[in-house]
This record gives structure tokens, sequence and C-alpha cells, in this order.
């Protein structure tokens, strides 16, 4: 059983990695979300834009250098840079148009933190394959 859990962590330890690392940057976006909506009154996809960029940084940062281990490289940073205003449309749409919705049964608070959640997981979902085929379309595979 030991040996079959261990060969499954090192099978998927990229995902597994990528996984742990955009929830880390989530936190960080939402909780930059909610600041910018408390302390400066952002409306939700302001603050979400705000937090998507910061995070984005961090997640760029972490994700090239600790889980793919690659080095940035101009051609890695378009990609992510590409896909990184795909997924910030991508988000903001789904934020908006959920919070719109869940504002009317929810706290701003947690309407907003529902809508972030949601919009997280259609674009991690989404983000990861399409990053995955475009860095296999440079010679690098996620999944070495």
């Amino acid at each position: 059983m030991k040996e079959k859990l261990e060969q499954l962590l090192k099978k998927y330890h990229k995902i597994i990695s990528y996984v742990i690392t955009s929830c880390f940057t989530a936190m960080i976006e939402l909780g930059v979300g909610l600041a910018m909506i408390k302390i400066f009154s952002f409306s939700t996809v302001a603050a979400n834009t705000v937090g998507i960029i910061i995070g984005s940084a961090v997640h760029y940062l972490l994700v090239t250098n600790k889980v793919f281990e690659k080095k940035t490289d101009i051609k890695t940073a378009a990609v992510y840079i590409a896909t990184f205003l795909i997924g910030m449309l991508l988000q903001n749409t789904v934020v908006y148009f959920s919070d719109k919705l869940l504002s009317q049964y929810l706290t701003n608070d947690l309407s907003y933190s529902v809508s972030k959640g949601l919009s997280l997981a259609v674009s991690f979902a989404l983000m990861y394959q399409l990053r995955k085929k475009l860095y296999s379309l440079l010679g690098r595979d996620i999944n070495e």
C-alpha cells in the first residue's frame, strides 16, 4: 500500500504541486479582493482584478520555478501572460455574473467569496490544460 501511494505521488507530483500552489495563490487573491472591497469600496470585478494581478505574479514565479522547474524565459513568460489575460477575463466574467446572482441571497463578503471560488475552479481547469498544451508546443512537457 505504501509503495502504491509513493508511486502515485511520484507520478502526479507536478499536478499535486500545481494544485497546492494554486490554492495558496487563490487565498492571496481572495484576501486582496476582500480587502479592496472592504477598505477601498472597489466593485467586485475591480477588486477581483487587483487580486488576480497580485496572485498571478506570485503564481507565475512559484509555478515556473518550483512546480515545472523551468527557468523563466520570454517564451514561458509569453505563454503565461497570454493565458493570464484569458484567465482574468474568464474569472471576472464568472465573478460578475455569479456575484450578481448570489448577492440577492448572501452577504456581500460571502457572495464575493463564493463567486471567487467558482471563478477559480473554472479558470483552474481550463488554464492548466491550456498552459500544458502551450508549454508542450514549446517542447516542455509539464508532466515529466
